[in-house]
């Protein structure tokens, strides 16, 4: 079965979570075009159906995209990026915000280059190779930390500490959170979060870092 989702049907559910424009719509349906394309040689992501990866990807990124509401920053980088959750999404409606996507495996990386290319996002920049060897490279002014899932959220905040990121947006699980031996830890203040497990005992929160 495809994976390819129409404009229309993206339109209307994520508009539920978060506004969205129709050319953000456009640019998302392209990515699940690409994404339907690879996925045919290679597994991208894990959902098998438009149904799943529209609930489990794509409205999972566009409450990602909720939780920044109105909040501006001046580059983003998504470390893990993968099948592009949530960066290459976040870029589609932000399109004149550079965003540097991070992901070790080369099939992965000429995937994420291939969708941005696809979706007219020339502000996205892609970097093959781990974290720690890319990030001495890039050396931007407010920074926005993004990821889903790359590891514990004390170690996401650390290593958006290594990047100078004054901001981070943590996905993860709620289960985590808890299992924090401190959260927010040091260094970092709450702006917003969901503060509640849903039935998928999801938690998305906006931290701002505290620099002394």
């Amino acid at each position: 079965m495809s994976l390819r989702i129409g404009v229309e049907t993206i339109r209307t559910a994520l508009a539920e979570v978060h506004p969205i424009s129709e050319e953000t719509a456009e640019r998302l349906a392209t990515w699940t075009e690409v994404l339907a394309r690879w996925s045919r040689a290679q597994r991208i992501v894990g959902w098998r159906t438009p149904e799943q990866l529209l609930a489990k990807g794509l409205r999972d990124s566009w409450l990602s995209r909720a939780a920044l509401g109105e909040e501006s920053f001046g580059a983003a980088v998504d470390v893990g990026s993968g099948a592009g959750l949530p960066g290459l999404l976040l870029a589609a409606d932000y399109p004149e915000v550079p965003f540097h996507l991070v992901e070790a495996r080369r099939k992965r990386a000429a995937y994420l280059r291939e969708a941005a290319r696809a979706m007219g996002l020339a502000q996205v920049t892609v970097h093959h190779g781990r974290s720690e060897d890319v990030r001495s490279g890039v050396d931007l002014p407010d920074l926005l930390f993004v990821s889903r899932a790359f590891a514990a959220p004390e170690d996401a905040l650390r290593e958006a500490a290594a990047w100078n990121c004054t901001r981070a947006l943590v996905s993860t699980s709620s289960a985590r959170i808890e299992e924090a031996q401190k959260w927010p830890p040091e260094g970092w203040r709450s702006v917003y979060g969901n503060f509640r497990a849903d039935m998928a005992g999801d938690h998305r929160e906006l931290l701002v870092r505290i620099v002394p």
